[in-house]
Parts: structure tokens; C-alpha cells; sequence
């Protein structure tokens, strides 16, 4: 993988590469492999701060960066002009719109579109675009995810693993050096069977992703989405089953469809999720209840109260998702003649301001309803207004993207008030975190842990890693013994689905939540 984007990506011991993803994120190797194996040089940020806004922008031209991988969705709200320095930018995590490509692409200047799930190794194929052949994309919203890089072969399927006719969409599947050869280690065998099946004697990958080919030659992929309820949003990846679930484990709920709704209204190019529910159950009462279920990333943006047997249907019954994605009717009730107070519209005018909104002074919309999210705000975007609500009004509180224009402005209201906020700066730095030591928890000023610890939750333990001596023989170093009680959080839509996620050196007694 390395060496090929070292070649497609033209990288010389001169260049300056940025790491952008978390070392966390199978995305990392990508960018450290291809920058030490080039000899060139690679810039790790310092903190989560650097990644966002003003300050990426800052910190990049400081550093004189060339070479970048960003998701679209963080390009998008980036400034080309204010970043001549880089000379290669890769696209990669979400579908690249074509327009973006454009926008970014020079004669002094190379985009790359680079495509790769973690089973194949982060990288599969890679698109470069060009501004000679740009008219030829002009009917595709975004750009093709290229073709195979070395030691990468393809092939496209129907549902019984056969080959399609070309230029008929099918699943992508993968095969050779860079495919898993174990598969998913701690899993059952069913999920391995399932992913990685072998056609004619040879190991293959099933993406789950839809594809076609397209050139003269066909032997260039366009991706036209997941094949299963998995999208992607904002870089994350997300179970639409997952959802549902939670919303269904709401009482009053008999019915819940969740998509991603993007239509000709969206604020946000890149969509947000919808959940349409059938029930007794009010959209407050709904929110309350998943919120502590789901992370920020999962929180469907419109919950729309709807009878099921009204919701549009396919020939053979089912309900059509596609139709629902486009459904313009989400925005209707977010609009009504409720005045907004001075201290929302100021709010309303800070969203304006970081979203790059024109403020309209005679809009009137619902302070309850309205959320930042709805008007097309994601994590990227939030942590621009909290450090813009610390520097203007000296507000150190927790918001969110979801939540609405009257509980943001109450902060402004509340400003004076004094909330118990001094362990928020502690839990964010830990949090930013890649790694924490157990020990310094325990002795640090900002815990509340108690001297002679015997219970201990574990958040994240699906994504831990645990390096040599903090995990040793049966105790976590420093922290206790085989007596202790340890409670470790995993997410799944029932028992079997959520414990092989877990592999841990102690017995362990589910328990329902």
C-alpha cells in the first residue's frame, strides 16, 4: 500500500506529510507509512484544537505542509487560497463531490480520491482527478474511487457471488496481500464466513459496498453506496439498525425507520440522519431516552412522529428508504411564527457566523425544535463555538451539536451562574488522550477516585489497547486484583451481538441495559 501511494502520490524526501487522523484510526498508517518509507518528513499534531478551524490552517501553513489526506467534509469548509503550501491533497473517508475536486485542483496543485476499507489493508484504489478530463465527470456527483493500486485485485458481484456484466452495478469485492488473512480476531466464525469467502481458490473481502465500472476500458470503480444499512457520516461509520434498535427500546415506540436524509433543503451537503417513529412516544421523550443509549455521532438530527402505514413502500411492500432520504416534509415543522428573544437571535447569529450562514433578521423559527445540528452543524463545526462562546462570553460549558437554539442561549442567561465544571478541562484532556496510564487516575488531583479502589468502569473497551504492563498476569497495574469489580460499557443490539466485541483475561457476567 505504502509504496504504491509513494509513487501514484509522487511523494520525495522533500515533502512535508501531515498526519491528520488519530493514530487511533486505520487512516494513521496510511499517512506514516507512506511518509517514513518516502523519506520524507511527517508532522503529528499537538492536539485536537490544531485539526479544526483557523487553527488547522494556521498550523499547516506554520509547518509548510504538502501532502494531506482530509475527509470532503472538512475540505469543504477550508479556504484553497489560504493554503497554497500543499501541493497533494487526498480525499478519503466519505464520497468526494466532483465540485470539490474542483475547487481545490490547480496546475501547481494534485487531488487524489483514495478509497480502502481497514480488512484490505486502509487503501484499495485511488482516483487522481484531472482538470483536462473534468467534463467527462460532469454527470457523476462524485468523483470514481479509482482503480486498483498494486497487489490489490477486483472483481464486482450480484447477491449469489457472480460476476455482473460490465458496467452493471454489484458488490466490490477485494483479494490479495493486503486482504486479512485471520479476519476478525475474537468474533464468531459466522461474521468471518460471511465477510471473507473464497472464489476459486483465492481469499476475498465483500465490501459491502455498491460499485460500477466506468471508462473505456471499464477498469475504473464509481461508488454509489453501502449495500447493507451502514453509511457513512462526517467520517464516522454508522449501523442504521443500530438506531433503530435504541429508538425501539424507547416505551410508546411500535415503529422506527432511520435513513439519511439529504434533499435539496439540507444545510449540509454531506446529509443527516432522519428517524421517522411510529408510537405514543413524543420526540423530547424519544431524544431523552436514546441520548443515553447512543454517541453524538449516532443522534438522528430529525426525529419526525409518523404513522407507519403512511410511509411510502416498494412494489413488494417494504418501506422505500430511498423516497424517505429525499423527503422534504423533515424541514416543514421546523418553521413556525414564535418570535425569537433578543439572546436567541444573538445565539441564532453565532450559528450563522460559524456556519457561514446568511443571517436572515426577519426568520422565524421554533427555539424549542431548532438544533445546530438541523441547521447543518457536526462535530467539526461545534468545537469551533465552543471556543468561540470561551473567548467572547467566557462560557466553559459542554454543548453539542443537538442541542437547540433556547438551550444554548439559556448559557448566555446563565453565564454568571456557577456550575460545577472545574473537572471539564481534566476530562477533556484525558478524553483528547490517544493513551492514559491507570496509575496517574488514581493519584492525579483532578479524580475522585478513592485511595482503596474496588470498582472500576471501563468505558470504550471494544477500543482499548492495553500495552505491556499496564494489563499484567490477572490485575491492571496499580489499580487491583482478581477480587475488584471491573464494569466494561458495550454497545450491541442484544447479548450475542455485543460480547464478542470483548476479549478480556477475566469471566465475565453480561448484563442487560
Amino acid at each position: 500500500m505504502a509504496l504504491s501511494q509513494i509513487r501514484i502520490f509522487d511523494i520525495k524526501p522533500s515533502d512535508i506529510v501531515a498526519q491528520f487522523a488519530s493514530i487511533c484510526f486505520d487512516a494513521s498508517l496510511s499517512e506514516i507509512m507512506m511518509a517514513l518509507l518516502a523519506g520524507a518528513s511527517l508532522m503529528i499534531f499537538h492536539s485536537p484544537e490544531e485539526r479544526t478551524g483557523s487553527k488547522l490552517i494556521d498550523t499547516l501553513n506554520l509547518f509548510s505542509i504538502t501532502v494531506i489526506t482530509l475527509p470532503p467534509s472538512l475540505l469543504s469548509a477550508l479556504d484553497p487560497q489560504k493554503l497554497l503550501c500543499i501541493r497533494t491533497i487526498i480525499s478519503a473517508g466519505e464520497p468526494c463531490p466532483t465540485v470539490l475536486a474542483y475547487k481545490w485542483t490547480n496546475s501547481s496543485r494534485h487531488f487524489f480520491n483514495a478509497y480502502g476499507p481497514s480488512e484490505a489493508a486502509v487503501c484499495a484504489t485511488i482516483y487522481e482527478y484531472d482538470l483536462t478530463t473534468a467534463a467527462q465527470l460532469a454527470k457523476y456527483k462524485t468523483l470514481p474511487i479509482g482503480t486498483p493500486i498494486h497487489n490489490i485485485r477486483t472483481r464486482v458481484v450480484d447477491s449469489q457471488l457472480n460476476d455482473v456484466p460490465v458496467g452493471m452495478p454489484g458488490e466490490l469485492l477485494l483479494s490479495g496481500m493486503g486482504v486479512s488473512r485471520k479476519g476478525y480476531i475474537g468474533t464468531i466464525n459466522e461474521k468471518n464466513n460471511k465477510a471473507f469467502v473464497t472464489l476459486n481458490q483465492e481469499r476475498w473481502y465483500r465490501t459491502g459496498d455498491l460499485v460500477t465500472t466506468i471508462g473505456p476500458d471499464h477498469q475504473m470503480f464509481i461508488y454509489f453506496g453501502r449495500m447493507d444499512n451502514q453509511v457513512k457520516l462526517s467520517g464516522c461509520r454508522i449501523e442504521l439498525n443500530e438506531i433503530e434498535a435504541a429508538v425501539l427500546t424507547c416505551p410508546g415506540v411500535t415503529h422506527c425507520i432511520v435513513v439519511l436524509h439529504q434533499c435539496e433543503k439540507c444545510d449540509d451537503d454531506h446529509g443527516a440522519l432522519a428517524a421517522y417513529v411510529d408510537g405514543t412516544a413524543t420526540t423530547d421523550f424519544i431524544q431523552e431516552h436514546i441520548i443515553q443509549k447512543l454517541p453524538t455521532y449516532m443522534l438522528p438530527t430529525y426525529m419526525i412522529i409518523h404513522s407507519s402505514f403512511f410511509l411510502p413502500t416498494t412494489l413488494s411492500g417494504k418501506v422505500n428508504r430511498q423516497l424517505l432520504a429525499t423527503d422534504q416534509n423533515v424541514h416543514c415543522r421546523h418553521t413556525n411564527k414564535t418570535p425569537l428573544t433578543s439572546t436567541e437571535q444573538h445565539m441564532y447569529m453565532l450559528w450563522c457566523q460559524i456556519l457561514n450562514k446568511e443571517y436572515d433578521i426577519n426568520m422565524v423559527v421554533d427555539p424549542n425544535d431548532l438544533t445546530f445540528a438541523q441547521c447543518g452543524g457536526n462535530s467539526l463545526t461545534i468545537a469551533l463555538l465552543h471556543a468561540l462562546l470561551v473567548t467572547q462570553f467566557s462560557i466553559n460549558a459542554r454543548v453539542y451539536a443537538h442541542m437547540s437554539l433556547k438551550q444554548m442561549a439559556n448559557l448566555l442567561v446563565q453565564q454568571n451562574d456557577k456550575v460545577d465544571d472545574i473537572f471539564y478541562e481534566a476530562i477533556m484532556h484525558d478524553l483528547n488522550n490517544d493513551t492514559i496510564d491507570l496509575n496517574d487516575v488514581v493519584h492525579s488531583s483532578h479524580s475522585r477516585v478513592l485511595d482503596q479502589t474496588s470498582s472500576i468502569l471501563l468505558t470504550g473497551a471494544t477500543g482499548a489497547i492495553f500495552r505491556p504492563g499496564r494489563v499484567t498476569g490477572s490485575s491492571i497495574s496499580g489499580i487491583g486484583s482478581t477480587e475488584d469489580l471491573f464494569i466494561l460499557m458495550l454497545r450491541g443490539c442484544h447479548e450475542l451481538g455485543a460480547y464478542p466485541k470483548l476479549k478480556f483475561p477475566y469471566d465475565v457476567t453480561p448484563v442487560d441495559m
